[in-house]
């Protein structure tokens, strides 16, 4: 019976059966076989149907209002009494950063399928402002706090920059430093709603100091796979992640440049649509443990 409350809180909540039934990704003969179900083992009309409208009843009204705030109590007990793998169930819109995802999330998703079969994931590898209210996303990782005061947010990870060429460029055009940034060509970032990153934060790494330098710029690109081609082709310097680059300077591919200093770390965060959906909860914990390495 607590998987036909869970489905009945989800219908009253949203005050539509089809609403419902895209939320949970199921049927709607399917949802609407299970209210009926409990209708009867409870003997009790939960919901006035017509043509148009299938709302609340006076007995669904008061066992809405007792049990709204205790969905998550009611999935809860469901895990309790079946195997999660076989409760988890429905569709996931996700966005994850393009590049960082690259290493820390993408190379385990299969693990979190396989176990979740009956789970479907749209992940869009973005990084853009976003507000989860309007149901674009039901879960995302961000860089940067968002602007909606209300969204509620978690710190995940803090990533840390490196600027990076080939050894040709070293050869061809000398090593950069805080002096001569603007005599050298870098390529920069370029976020998918058009804001361009091509200002740091870099801290002296001896004495502390803190520089702000602004690079100029003749390609802003969006996609990190592109810039990697167009360091690769020993004519520009490249800013990127850290845990990217590790294992292309251990072999050597690149090597960093303005090694005297740190830049400023990006904080990553995470946003959920909504608390108390099991789905989203345990594809933000996988997503956060992916980050923290935990």
């Amino acid at each position: 019976m607590y998987d036909d409350l869970f489905l009945f809180a989800r219908v009253a909540r949203c005050n539509s059966l089809t609403q419902a039934s895209r939320e949970l990704n199921i049927y709607q003969s399917t949802l609407s076989r299970r209210i009926s179900s409990l209708e009867k083992f409870l003997n009790l009309k939960l919901f006035a149907r017509t043509s148009n409208q299938f709302e609340l009843t006076y007995p669904g009204r008061k066992l809405y209002e007792q049990i709204k705030n205790d969905e998550n109590l009611i999935q809860s007990h469901i895990m309790n009494a079946l195997d999660s793998e076989n409760v988890i169930f429905g569709e996931l819109q996700i966005m994850l950063p393009q590049a960082l995802s690259l290493v820390k999330v993408t190379p385990l998703i299969h693990k979190f399928v396989n176990k979740y079969p009956r789970l479907k994931l749209k992940i869009f590898y973005q990084n853009h402002e976003v507000n989860l209210k309007n149901g674009s996303f039901d879960l995302a990782v961000i860089s940067g706090i968002p602007d909606q005061p209300s969204q509620k947010i978690k710190l995940i990870y803090g990533a840390k920059l490196a600027a990076f060429c080939t050894p040709a460029y070293i050869e061809k055009y000398g090593t950069p430093n805080m002096n001569n940034l603007n005599e050298h060509r870098f390529v920069v970032s370029l976020r998918d709603h058009g804001e361009i990153i091509n200002r740091a934060i870099l801290r002296d790494i001896k004495n502390g100091q803190i520089f702000e330098p602004q690079v100029d710029y003749q390609i802003a690109c969006s996609n990190f796979f592109h810039n990697l081609k167009l360091v690769e082709s020993d004519e520009f310097i490249g800013v990127t992640f850290l845990d990217i680059l590790q294992e292309s300077l251990d072999s050597k591919r690149y090597v960093t440049v303005l090694d005297d200093y740190e830049f400023e770390k990006i904080n990553f965060y995470m946003l959920k649509r909504v608390e108390n959906d099991p789905r989203i909860n345990l594809c933000a914990e996988f997503i956060e443990k992916c980050f923290t390495g935990n």
